[in-house]
């Protein structure tokens, strides 16, 4: 018996467990970028860098008509025009996500909400919110985007 065809199966069985190593990395980056992007947004909205929030923002691309996400090359390039001079009397106090959960048809898409504890300086009232964000995952630039605005502090 030759050795030639049981190798070829050793090398098949092979690429085939390194594939799926593959795939199981890139899930892992995903997963770990999106734990590290909603958390340095958090920072930012926490301690007040809201020009440094908003490069997170940006419009997610429509959904293809197949359930799954659109090329990245549909989005546009620039963050969304947010006012954040109307931001600088605002100071949050506390911050915590409370929950987060990827959507079940698109692993590029996941929705967090976010306790949000804030007081203007103008008022002495410590206000709460609850923020809910959509979130979406580039590949092509392997970062999350926040698909909405900052938070709507009321007065």
């Amino acid at each position: 018996m030759s050795r030639g065809p049981i190798w070829r199966i050793v090398l098949v069985l092979l690429a085939i467990g390194v594939l799926g190593a593959c795939a199981r990395i890139k899930e892992h980056t995903r997963e770990q970028s999106f734990q590290e992007d909603i958390s340095e947004y958090g920072r930012m909205i926490r301690w007040g860098f809201y020009d440094a929030a908003r490069g997170y923002i940006r419009k997610a691309p429509p959904p293809k008509e197949d359930g799954g996400a659109s090329r990245t090359a549909d989005v546009p390039q620039t963050s969304e025009e947010v006012d954040t001079a109307r931001l600088k009397p605002v100071r949050v106090t506390s911050y915590e996500i409370v929950s987060q959960r990827f959507s079940p048809r698109d692993p590029n898409r996941a929705v967090v909400r976010a306790h949000i504890e804030y007081y203007r300086e103008d008022s002495p009232t410590v206000r709460e919110l609850t923020d809910e964000q959509q979130w979406w995952y580039d590949e092509k630039a392997g970062r999350w985007y926040l698909d909405g605005t900052l938070p709507e502090f009321s007065r």
